[in-house]
This record gives C-alpha cells, sequence and structure tokens, in this order.
C-alpha cells in the first residue's frame, strides 16, 4: 500500500484502534479505511500538489488554498464514493501511481498554464458540478475518461 514518506505503520493496533500514525501530521491513521495511508498523503510527498494533477490544477493554476470548496468535494467523494466502489481503491491506488509523472510532464511543458487551466475547466468543475447534483456516476465516469486522456497524452 502507497503511504506519505513520513507514515510509520505498526503490525499490532496502537492507539483507538488505528494502525499506524503519521509523524509529519501528527494523526493516527487506518489504513483499511483509507487505501494510500495517511488523509494528507498528498501533501505528505513533499511537493506543494504532491503529484496530484486534480491539485496541481487548482492550487498551482488557480491559486486556489489546499482545502478549496472543489478539492474539499472531490477528495470526500474519493473517501466516500469512489473508495466503495467495485475497484475503487485500485482506481485511487492506479491515480497515486501515475499522477506524479504525469504532473512532472505537464510542469515540463510550455503550456503548463493551459493545460492546467484545461484540467481545471474540464474535468474538476464538471466533476464537482456533478458531485454536488447526486450524479456520482457521471462524475466517476467524467474522472475516469479524463484520466485516461492525461495517461495516453503524458505517459
Amino acid at each position: 500500500m502507497p503511504i506519505c514518506k513520513n507514515c510509520k505503520y505498526y503490525d499490532d493496533k496502537t492507539k483507538s484502534g488505528y494502525k499506524g500514525y503519521c509523524t509529519t501530521y501528527k494523526e493516527y491513521v487506518d489504513p483499511d479505511s483509507i487505501s494510500w495511508g495517511c488523509t494528507r498523503y498528498e501533501e505528505g510527498t513533499g511537493t506543494s500538489s504532491g503529484g496530484c494533477y486534480l491539485t496541481s490544477a487548482c492550487v498551482e493554476s488557480k491559486n486556489l488554498p489546499d482545502n478549496c470548496h472543489e478539492l474539499t468535494v472531490l477528495r470526500h467523494f474519493r473517501d466516500t464514493y469512489l473508495i466503495s466502489q467495485k475497484n475503487g481503491r485500485e482506481e485511487i491506488q492506479h491515480y497515486y501511481a501515475t499522477a506524479p509523472a504525469i504532473v512532472e510532464k505537464i510542469n515540463a511543458s510550455s503550456n503548463s498554464t493551459d493545460t492546467w487551466n484545461e484540467v481545471y475547466e474540464n474535468m474538476i468543475l464538471p466533476c464537482v458540478k456533478y458531485i454536488e447534483a447526486n450524479e456520482l456516476e457521471k462524475a466517476h465516469q467524467l474522472y475516469k475518461s479524463y484520466s485516461l486522456k492525461l495517461e495516453k497524452t503524458y505517459m
């Protein structure tokens, strides 16, 4: 299981039934309920976006805070809906395995600002609207198709 570079996991249960502790964010984590480690996995990797292209599009391109409405909605969607879907955990793990390379290649391109604006306008905003309208499967399908497009383009 990928985890933030600062998380420490132990074989036996620790405080309040949790299985590990993130030394950076000083929080106990339960990897059974959060498949990628601590709740701040993206931030724990040492970059502003942690290699997350959703965060990059919001924070680096739009100058939004890391806890902006869009990212909060998307993270809640990931942690509640997506993780509970068939192959949801695998999709999340795949995202965190491929996103850093995609972010790196976009940032190295001469039109990175345009690309981040496009990701924000064509993926993030529509997904957030679908989620807020409780059209969760539409949000999921758009996320998957847009992620595949980014993978084909940048990997």
